[in-house]
């Protein structure tokens, strides 16, 4: 897990217009996401708390990450149930129109944010990686 913790910024997106297309972003926003660099940020809160920061021009967000076997309200549609597995953070969300899960995981020298959801019946995918 110490590997995930520092500051990191948008290296590229793999497929990340089709996740936010997904999540129903409107397409004006897509584009500007598409074009804007973004800084991510994870540090240890201590007893299995994480707290993730992303800043950009279009979106900016602190989310606490609690590994305690529950899920938590993020917002006011959000759910989400964290969990560490073999080093990295998963975590499922469940918005009151989609259901997607994001993972975090080091790939060295990267931060990789992966997400994935189901999506007409087909499972699908898309990234963001992230450097030092």
């Amino acid at each position: 897990m110490e590997e995930l913790l520092g500051k990191w910024r948008l290296l590229k997106n793999e497929r990340f217009d089709d996740f936010l297309k997904f999540t129903q972003i409107p397409w004006y926003q897509r584009k500007v996401a598409g074009y804007c660099g973004i800084d991510l940020e994870i540090t240890n809160k201590g007893l299995g708390k994480y707290e993730k920061r992303v800043n950009s021009t279009f979106y900016k967000t602190i989310e606490e990450i609690n590994f305690n076997d529950n899920y938590i309200a993020s917002g006011t549609t959000l759910k989400k149930y964290s969990y560490e597995e073999d080093g990295s953070i998963s975590v499922d969300i469940k918005g009151s129109i989609v259901h997607w899960q994001e993972r975090i995981f080091y790939k060295h020298p990267n931060l990789v944010v992966e997400y994935s959801w189901l999506e007409s019946g087909k499972s699908k995918s898309a990234r963001q990686v992230f450097k030092p």
